[in-house]
């Protein structure tokens, strides 16, 4: 799944997050809530460092009517 993770300071970063079992329902735009998040560095082959990561849950929030 592709999450867009905000930081005042650091700007925006789009950031690819794996969930076991079931594709989280969760629409293009939607907020999210993401529970037991964990970032996984590792090497590529080419030496540089990447960053895996991988959630127990995500869900959608659900939006109040206007």
């Amino acid at each position: 799944v592709q999450l867009i993770a905000m930081d005042p300071v650091e700007g925006a970063e789009v950031i690819n997050v794996t969930v076991a079992g079931e594709a989280p329902k969760v629409s293009v735009g939607q907020p999210a809530r993401v529970e037991g998040l964990q970032a996984i560095p590792w090497q590529s082959n080419n030496g540089g460092v990447k960053v895996a990561y991988r959630a127990a849950v995500i869900a959608p929030i659900a939006q109040k009517a206007a």
